[in-house]
């Protein structure tokens, strides 16, 4: 995870297919290698002029990485209310997660709620 970066809860239940394993309300395991739909939605509200964004994580379970396609722009606001939809390749044992993220100290507190969404595609 990015240093600064803190993981999304997502509250059970979490839908999923046999494809995605729910390792934790906040990590999702691949079970078999293809083409993922990735998306989330999340609103999140942090002090005046705080510094936030998300981004997907993804890589074998401990050592997950930045997905790139996926960083939301951080912006300078009160809220941050964003959406991402990508497609990305993913193996076996491939864990995603969601990562909010904004300047060292600051506090950012998850809004009116945070949705995931992991379709195989292929």
């Amino acid at each position: 995870m990015l240093p600064l970066a803190t993981p999304v809860d997502f509250p059970a239940p979490v839908l999923t297919s046999p494809d995605i394993n729910v390792i934790s309300p906040t990590e999702f395991q691949m079970a078999t290698a293809g083409t993922y739909l990735l998306t989330y939605s999340i609103d999140v509200s942090g002090p005046e002029q705080t510094t936030i964004g998300a981004i997907f994580l993804i890589g074998p379970e401990g050592n997950q990485t930045p997905y790139n396609p996926s960083i939301a722009d951080s912006v300078q606001s009160l809220i941050l209310s964003e959406s991402m939809t990508t497609i990305a390749v993913l193996q076996a044992g491939d864990v995603i997660s969601l990562g909010l993220f904004g300047a060292a100290g600051e506090t950012v507190t998850i809004g009116s709620g945070a949705s995931i969404g992991i379709v195989k595609l292929s």
